[in-house]
């Protein structure tokens, strides 16, 4: 097996690509880090790209983007404890590991040996995707909008709240490409009070993320608003639609449910600790 690492997403992508396209809906978070890399660097400032490389089979790739934890989306637990062992040897010291639950434990599990941490757990996400249209249970007041570059400093603002309430590093960064690539759709009630965000697709797959509505505009069902409606335009546009949800989060498992996301899977968040 070779372990083959990239700073250049370019030079990632021509190694990666017919993986992703293999499995889109597993991939979906590598693709998306890519793509902002290639577009603007200074989203991930810091971002390192790996491919495990065996004749005969698709690679199997991961990428690393601190603060975030190591990302292994594809089930390898051989792979992934051999990319365990050439990170430690790079010196690269993540501070836990996320993705398919056989890779991220069998990273986990091997990293641990080599640091004498320990690992524990973090989160359980549910992966989800939408078979058929999107639909919501009770009409809901407001509208949506696409955000628009006006929306820049508000949607920056709730990209931050939405990693800060999930206890995640991370800012704002990526909203002024979203926003331009029109990817960002606000609900207005008359004012913005939620939104949603579509990745930029691959595979002909987009996944819904930083649905997020401030705590003073909650309980009337905009964020189910918000969500069906930016997944049935994705899907105008020929594309499948997925998502991830915290598996401890009843609220958000039954909005996506009544909009009629079905659970595929589930991944896990590890982290390393003393």
């Amino acid at each position: 097996m070779e372990i083959r690492t990239f700073t250049d997403p370019d030079e990632f992508w021509a190694v990666a690509e017919p993986a992703v396209l293999a499995e889109p809906v597993r991939h979906s978070v590598l693709a998306s880090v890519v793509d902002s890399v290639r577009r603007d660097p200074g989203v991930y400032p810091r971002h390192t790209f790996y491919a495990a490389l065996r004749p005969g089979r698709l690679p199997f790739v991961a990428h690393h983007t601190p603060p975030f934890p190591f990302h292994l989306p594809q089930a390898d637990a051989e792979a992934a404890t051999t990319l365990a062992d050439v990170v430690h040897a790079e010196g690269v010291r993540p501070g836990g590991a996320g993705g398919d639950e056989h890779s991220a434990l069998a990273f986990a599990e091997r990293w641990c040996t080599l640091t004498g941490l320990a690992p524990r757990i973090a989160m359980r996400l549910g992966q989800y995707d939408l078979p058929g249209p999107a639909r919501l249970q009770w009409p809901v007041p407001g509208a949506a909008r696409p955000a628009a570059a006006r929306d820049e400093p508000l949607v920056a603002d709730w990209m931050t709240a939405f990693h800060s309430e999930l206890g995640l590093p991370g800012t704002g960064r990526g909203s002024r490409l979203a926003i331009a690539d029109g990817r960002i759709l606000l609900w207005s009630d008359p004012d913005p009070v939620a939104m949603a965000v579509a990745s930029a697709p691959a595979g002909g797959l987009t996944r819904i993320s930083f649905v997020y509505t401030p705590p003073e505009h909650r309980g009337h069902g905009y964020a189910s608003a918000v969500t069906a409606s930016i997944s049935e335009r994705q899907r105008e546009q020929g594309l499948r639609c997925m998502l991830y949800t915290d598996l401890a989060n009843p609220t958000s498992n039954g909005i996506y449910a009544a909009i009629g996301y079905r659970r595929l899977s589930e991944t896990v968040d590890v982290e390393f600790s003393v």
